[in-house]
């Protein structure tokens, strides 16, 4: 695969750093995070998630001077410095936003699974090898996860109303005027495309 699989490190490091500032917000995407190692794509996201992870779980301070301060030789040598704390909580997201950057971030994480289970079915196919069908099961179910999370589109009926009210009203409607005013003013004219009867 030369394509970038889906993921969006803005989104990852806005949510590390609005849990670093705030660490209850840790409670609002642990149930997206902590369900697969993979959910954060970047390395020094996940390692940094484990980090906070472990200290909150151990009851400790968890504040930009307490992580920075606790950051192992080998986090360091990952990437995840002071310089990179300090970008991420520079750039945290409003607690309000953390639980729906968490799903966002999620999804993406179930987008990528569905492209390696499609690949990783069309290989063993062609290659005639057995598993296919639990490949196919195993992609079934990341689709199923993925459609529950996609938001639902409603009718909006103030809206459709709204657009049909500007669509007879507007100069440039499909309306063609008969040139009688008085049929014209009673209906708007006659509608491109339909036969109307006038009696």
């Amino acid at each position: 695969m030369n394509k970038v699989l889906p993921n969006d490190i803005h989104l990852e490091e806005a949510v590390l750093g609005a849990i670093i500032q705030t660490p209850s917000l840790m409670h609002q995407v642990d149930g997206y995070f902590s369900s697969s190692n993979d959910v954060l794509y970047h390395n020094r996201s996940r390692i940094l998630w484990q980090k906070l992870k472990n200290m909150i779980r151990e009851n400790r301070v968890v504040d930009l001077a307490t992580v920075a301060s606790s950051l192992t030789e080998k986090e360091k040598r990952s990437g995840v410095t002071m310089t990179y704390l300090v970008d991420v909580t520079t750039d945290s997201a409003l607690p309000t936003k953390v639980e729906i950057y968490g799903k966002k971030l999620y999804e993406k994480f179930l987008l990528r699974k569905v492209i390696e289970k499609t690949y990783t079915i069309q290989d063993r196919a062609y290659s005639n090898v057995s598993g296919v069908f639990d490949e196919v099961v195993e992609a079934h179910t990341y689709l199923g996860e993925l459609i529950n999370y996609k938001p639902d589109k409603t009718f909006d009926i103030e809206g459709q109303m709204d657009n049909t009210i500007e669509a007879i009203t507007d100069e440039e409607s499909k309306l063609i005027h008969t040139g009688y005013s008085g049929l014209d003013d009673l209906a708007g004219g006659l509608t491109r495309g339909e036969l109307t009867i006038v009696g």
